[in-house]
């Protein structure tokens, strides 16, 4: 635990005396956060549908307001349209670039929630194993990875 050292002050008064409470510090607990990703298949064809699925945790005993889930897709999947759900249900996901991000409004405290979504695999070409770009036919990938 963390402590802030903080001087609050209230006064009342009482049968015409003054009487003022103070505090002097202020606890403050830390935010934890655990995320634990199920294992998929290992194991997938081209245009085969996985699902995806985490735990997210809070360990804290705060509630944490305005959050985010965010997961960096790989290159050779895309994610299924309308197929994100929290607790099983349905939520709305954006997908920016290779990254899929979920803004969680509340995770209460000790709570867990259940995020879910599909992918599915792209045909496998013949892609660059660092940036995702078909190998062009030039002596390397203008990434500059040179793994063709």
């Amino acid at each position: 635990m963390n402590k802030i050292k903080n001087k609050a002050e209230f006064e009342i008064e009482l049968c015409g005396k003054k009487h003022k409470v103070e505090t002097l510090e202020t606890v403050v607990e830390p935010i934890k956060i655990d995320i634990i990703q199920k294992e998929p298949c290992k194991y997938v064809l081209e245009n085969d549908k996985i699902k995806y699925l985490f735990e997210v945790k809070n360990l804290s005993r705060t509630d944490i307001f305005g959050g985010e889930f965010k997961d960096i897709l790989s290159h050779e999947v895309d994610y299924v349209n309308e197929s994100f759900e929290i607790n099983g249900k349905k939520e709305n996901a954006e997908v920016c670039g290779n990254v899929l991000i979920h803004k969680i409004k509340e995770l209460k405290a000790c709570e867990t929630l259940y995020v879910s979504f599909e992918v599915k695999t792209r045909e496998f070409k013949n892609q660059c194993e660092k940036c995702g770009c078909e190998r062009p036919e030039r002596p390397h990938c203008p990434c500059g990875c040179y793994k063709i």
